[in-house]
């Protein structure tokens, strides 16, 4: 269970940077423009396994996960943000492992493989959100299907806690 993993918050925090420096109105488009998915354990290769997933339409631009270099090492948490392919990434944040991948409903996107935020980055949150733009103004092809109101609950009770945005879930303010 997401809950009980060491690094539970780590992951909460993340997605809620994604969400604030990406999504416009993130809990007006809960499950219809984005949703989060989680994953059991069980998903797992020997070197790797997907903890949770942030999905714009059906296009994974957030994914938790841990690994490890082989089965005799520890698992380490991980993060993969898919930016906009344009963005021009400054040689310091060159050496996150990024390459180019392609998605058949939108094309190109630069996938960045990281262990920790690279949100902290303006040109990293400047071409996530740019991403998410695109992808916010196209006509969702299909759900993931999965959505996690659990997930995105807690979600949004850290951007209570922040105080970060100025409307409640669900509402368009108040009445």
């Amino acid at each position: 269970m997401l809950q009980e993993r060491d690094n539970y918050q780590q992951i909460i925090t993340f997605m809620v940077d994604y969400l604030e420096t990406a999504i416009p109105s993130p809990h007006l488009t809960e499950a219809t423009a984005w949703s989060v998915v989680t994953f059991a354990s069980k998903t797992a290769s020997s070197t790797n396994r997907r903890v949770a997933v942030l999905y714009i339409n059906t296009v994974e631009v957030l994914v938790a996960y841990d690994y490890r270099y082989s089965p005799k090492f520890s698992w380490h948490p991980a993060w993969v943000i898919n930016i906009d392919h344009r963005a021009q990434l400054p040689l310091s944040l060159m050496r996150m492992n990024s390459k180019i991948a392609e998605y058949p409903a939108i094309g190109p996107v630069r996938r960045v493989f990281c262990t920790n935020s690279p949100l902290k980055s303006p040109v990293v949150a400047l071409a996530a959100s740019q991403l998410a733009s695109e992808l916010l103004q196209k006509e969702p092809a299909a759900k993931p299907g999965r959505h996690n109101p659990l997930l995105a609950d807690a979600l949004f009770d850290e951007m209570d806690r922040r105080g970060d945005h100025d409307s409640v879930r669900g509402s368009s303010g108040p009445s």
